[in-house]
């Protein structure tokens, strides 16, 4: 038969172990996240900084299209929608509107608009960002 302190003691190290494993994956987890979130923050800054070209020539009180290659319906379409709105404040970002000015947003900086007929290139910046104007 085990003694009372034996029983303890074993009791303190399954405890003990438990604590540790639940600490350590609590680690593990928290660095994935901190790196996946800074990660995520610097591809948001670089989106950020590649809009201040625009905000230099953009009058506040000016409403732009929004136009992309983006799928409307995916996550990156209202992240780049969302944060150019934020970006070019107090300007006024619409995904449709009567003006004539649009903003060409693509999901690559290497992309480029294909259909460009209708719209008169203004001004091009970095990362394939298109100040437009619609003819």
């Amino acid at each position: 038969m085990k003694s009372a302190v034996q029983i303890f003691v074993r009791a303190a190290i399954v405890s003990w172990l438990c604590i540790y494993g639940v600490l350590l994956i609590h680690q593990h987890v928290t660095a994935i996240i901190r790196d996946k979130f800074f990660e995520r923050r610097d591809a948001i800054d670089g989106f950020l900084s590649s809009l201040e070209g625009p905000e230099k020539i953009i009058s506040p009180r000016q409403t732009l299209n929004f136009l992309t290659d983006l799928n409307p319906k995916s996550r990156d379409y209202n992240q780049a929608y969302f944060l150019t709105q934020y970006a070019l404040a107090p300007s006024l970002v619409a995904k449709a509107s009567d003006s004539p000015w649009y903003l060409y947003v693509p999901k690559n900086s290497t992309d480029t608009l294909a259909d460009v007929g209708s719209y008169r290139v203004i001004k091009k910046f970095d990362q394939g960002i298109l100040l437009l104007k619609k003819r």
